[in-house]
């Protein structure tokens, strides 16, 4: 199955956890969250936590195979620099 959308990944999870016989309810349990949660998730909700989103998958015994569709050519990538770093050093 491709994912290309929240909705396309809530479907997923929908389907993989009705096909086990397991509940919202049941799922959110295991996830340590709330039932509401995974209905949105199953929903399409596009600004859930990528983390959880991943643990339910794992919890569901579904894989993650990503595939870039896109491969610049050796060419186009730039290879950064000391000078493109404008980030402040870390002190600790």
């Amino acid at each position: 199955m491709f994912i290309k959308t929240p909705r396309d990944c809530g479907a997923l999870i929908r389907s993989v956890r009705r096909d086990k016989g397991m509940s919202q309810t049941e799922l959110a349990r295991a996830l340590r969250t709330s039932q509401g949660w995974i209905s949105e998730v199953e929903a399409g909700k596009p600004t859930a936590e990528i983390g959880m989103v991943l643990k339910a998958l794992a919890i569901l015994g579904v894989s993650i195979d990503a595939q870039p569709t896109y491969r610049p050519q050796d060419s186009e990538i730039k290879k950064p620099s000391p000078e493109d770093d404008d980030t402040p050093p870390y002190t600790i």
